[in-house]
């Protein structure tokens, strides 16, 4: 489990136990969770839980699979975002960014997830296969907005949208 500054939790299940983890203050580092390819969480300093695949040479991106719980409500938004509905709201993974590091210069590489009965995965752009590819999506929590009309004595509207975290918009209509 990651507490979130949030005071959120996330977690994570692998599916062997033969997975050595490297931890240090802020960041676990799962070595060979598929061939040729480690799992690193860590904090990007927002609050919010970042994780990169890092797919050394050799590895198989069809390889780097995982099954998600209530998978079958999850969806892919149109942000390209994977989107778990959760009490009160959605837990978001961002649209994944893809990169190579090569002789200094970080190269992207067009990526998206693969969502399949239940299972997660990525495709991957054109990428240069001598070097290492790393997957970084973030995820986080996006309340689910209520909306609120409230009527004042002079005959104005107010339309709110509440969230949980409280009042993120307020509009006046005459």
């Amino acid at each position: 489990d990651f507490q979130l500054e949030s005071g959120e939790q996330a977690s994570l299940q692998l599916a062997t136990e033969a997975i050595a983890v490297q931890a240090t203050k802020n960041e676990l580092l799962y070595k060979e969770v598929a061939e040729h390819t480690d799992l690193k969480f860590y904090d990007k300093g927002n609050g919010n839980v970042s994780y990169d695949f890092i797919l050394e040479p050799g590895a198989d991106v069809k390889n780097v699979r995982f099954e998600l719980e209530n998978g079958t409500s999850a969806y892919i938004n149109d942000d390209g975002e994977l989107a778990i509905p959760v009490e009160g709201g959605e837990m978001r993974h961002s649209k994944p960014i893809a990169y190579q590091e090569i002789d200094g210069q970080r190269i992207a590489i067009n990526s998206n997830f693969v969502l399949k009965d239940g299972d997660l995965g990525f495709n991957l752009g054109r990428y240069n296969s001598d070097y290492t590819v790393v997957i970084d999506p973030e995820i986080y929590f996006a309340p689910v907005p209520r909306e609120m009309e409230i009527e004042e004595g002079d005959g104005n509207f107010f339309t709110s949208v509440e969230c949980e975290r409280g009042v993120t918009n307020t509009v006046q209509c005459n």
